[in-house]
């Protein structure tokens, strides 16, 4: 039993220092390390980090990582998986990420999306989604159906009418 335990932090500690240098590289790696994460997830790698680590969320924590950062490495390289993503930036990486999650969207409609991040600005990719899914962009929205919204003086809070 202390062999395996001696192995998978060995193993834990590999993909660790692997996580830390390819974060630091950029965009790309950032995409890479969330293989990394899932790999230490879905093994449990991370149970052989120490007694103290009680989830998978504790671990990221005590590496001194976001869980919701992590999570959303995850997501992209799980959902991004085979597609090349050069060039392409992190944000608008994560929201083609999570639309194929949730729409499930063709592999073609996901490369034109791929596409659209590296000529498109935010709005314009976030357009091409709502299109995708079957909803009216923005830009082409005459604006006919309109909800009433208030704004709380105190706190802030948009409360919406009736």
């Amino acid at each position: 039993m202390g062999d395996i335990q001696a192995t998978q932090s060995t193993q834990l500690r590999e993909m660790e220092l692997i996580i830390d240098d390819l974060e630091i590289a950029g965009s790309r790696d950032f995409i890479e390390a969330g293989m990394h994460w899932r790999m230490i997830k879905e093994s449990n790698l991370w149970k052989s980090s120490g007694s103290h680590i009680k989830s998978f969320a504790d671990y990221i924590r005590d590496r001194g990582r976001k869980v919701a950062t992590v999570y959303n490495q995850i997501l992209i390289a799980t959902a991004l998986e085979g597609f090349t993503l050069k060039g392409c930036d992190y944000t608008k990486l994560l929201e083609v990420a999570r639309v194929k999650r949730r729409w499930e969207i063709s592999k073609e409609q996901t490369e034109q999306l791929i596409e659209d991040i590296k000529l498109l600005p935010y709005n314009g990719l976030k357009d091409n989604i709502k299109n995708i899914i079957g909803l009216k962009a923005t830009d082409e929205c005459e604006h006919l159906e309109l909800e009433a919204w208030n704004k709380c003086k105190t706190c802030h809070k948009w409360l919406k009418e009736g």
